[in-house]
């Protein structure tokens, strides 16, 4: 078991063990001398605080603290050895007060008379020890009572992260539940509106079809078309229909229906109410043209369906009618007309055609020659300057003004 050593950090736990050995073996003596209780006491103690200095600067982040308790440990470690080889005979030095042979009463003689001096002089280094020691858990406590309270903090707030994460991610998928479960219900609404309007417009169908006067083929050319009125009424009013497109269709159908109702009125009052039943009717269809005249809007509605887009010099969405875009001159043409009041550095752009256009999706290279293929309606363009080059010029760039000199080749500015 001797000596004993502690050459790393990690090494105290086994001297601490090592102590605690050796104050088991020495404390079985009964009836021992002052000197040699007090010794005993001493290192039990140096031992149990060796351990608890331990605990505390095993978890510290200061190299230099744990060096200077691995230095008391080691210093400690060189009294213990010494110590030991001076008491470690004196183990037991009477076994009861009476009884006591010759050669029991010359060991405690030996003691008191050669040993004593040496084990207070080792009780009391150890004593030293002990206080130097209880001054780095003096050093360690607070430390390391912050780093368990930081410690504790970052699991806290990590728990807490886990379990915001866990709420959000639980709520993205209500959120997509219901979506899933909305796009569901919609789905089949209007399946069952499209199979109602489907089973009205063949009920309709079949009643014109049972008149009687419907019975020739020139009759049956009536109820085809009769068919086809109320296949467009239904589709204009189905609910899958564009807003705008509905509204527009009401606006037509407004006037049939009051000179309709002004013609049953005609026909299911008497004639001294016509003034009465006309005068409502020309006053509604003067309330609806005044309000087609109002409602007119200032220009025509463009979509993906009749107009393509255009991002220009300046990062500007621009949506362009399809029917300025039937041909690459056509389309200079517009832009030309767009540009004419602008910027003059990006009109002169335009004028002297010192741009290309790209798709935007694919970044392939609109020309005269594929015009045709790629310029449909919905599709999505940019715009790239070309510097022509130019010795010793300077160009500037007509979106942020910033002057690029030229030397040769092409350059395209997205």
């Amino acid at each position: 078991m001797f000596p004993i050593s502690c050459n790393a950090f990690g090494d105290i736990v086994a001297v601490v063990q090592i102590v605690h050995d050796i104050v088991v073996a020495l404390d079985g003596a009964r009836g021992a001398a002052e000197e040699y209780r007090q010794f005993i006491h001493v290192l039990s103690a140096l031992g149990a605080v060796m351990d608890g200095v331990y605990c505390l600067a095993k978890d510290s982040q200061d190299e230099n603290l744990k060096q200077i308790v691995l230095e008391e440990v080691r210093r400690c470690c060189v009294d213990i050895n010494s110590a030991h080889s001076s008491v470690a005979r004196f183990e037991k030095l009477e076994e009861t007060s009476s009884g006591l042979s010759a050669g029991g009463i010359i060991t405690k003689l030996h003691w008191h008379f050669r040993k004593a001096s040496d084990a207070a002089k080792y009780a009391k280094r150890f004593g030293e020890s002990h206080q130097r020691l209880n001054s780095f858990i003096g050093l360690l406590g607070p430390r390391s009572t912050s780093q368990i309270i930081e410690v504790q903090h970052l699991r806290s707030l990590q728990a807490a992260q886990d379990h915001n994460r866990a709420v959000l991610q639980a709520v993205r998928d209500q959120e997509h539940t219901i979506l899933r479960s909305t796009e569901e219900i919609k789905a089949v609404a209007l399946a069952a509106i499209q199979q109602a309007s489907l089973q009205s417009r063949q009920h309709i169908v079949e009643q014109v079809l049972t008149r009687p006067f419907l019975t020739s083929a020139q009759d049956r050319r009536v109820a085809s078309r009769a068919k086809r009125v109320t296949d467009m009424i239904f589709d204009s009013l189905a609910p899958q229909t564009p807003a705008a497109q509905r509204d527009r269709f009401l606006s037509l159908l407004a006037p049939i229906f009051v000179a309709g109702a002004a013609l049953v009125a005609q026909t299911h009052v008497s004639s001294q109410w016509h003034s009465i039943v006309f005068l409502p009717a020309i006053c509604a269809l003067l309330v609806q043209v005044l309000w087609l005249q109002s409602s007119t809007p200032m220009y025509a509605g463009f979509n993906h369906e009749n107009a393509i887009f255009l991002v220009d010099f300046f990062g500007d969405k621009i949506t362009v009618p399809f029917q300025f875009c039937r041909t690459s001159e056509m389309f200079h043409r517009f832009l030309d007309l767009l540009y004419s009041d602008s910027d003059n550095d990006a009109m002169t752009f335009v004028r002297s055609r010192l741009y290309e256009l790209y798709l935007r999706d694919s970044s392939q290279l609109i020309s005269s020659g594929n015009w045709l293929s790629y310029i449909l309606p919905g599709a999505c363009l940019e715009m790239g300057i070309i510097l022509v080059p130019a010795l010793n010029t300077a160009t500037l760039c007509p979106y942020c003004q910033c002057k690029y000199d030229v030397k040769a080749g092409y350059e395209v500015i997205w």
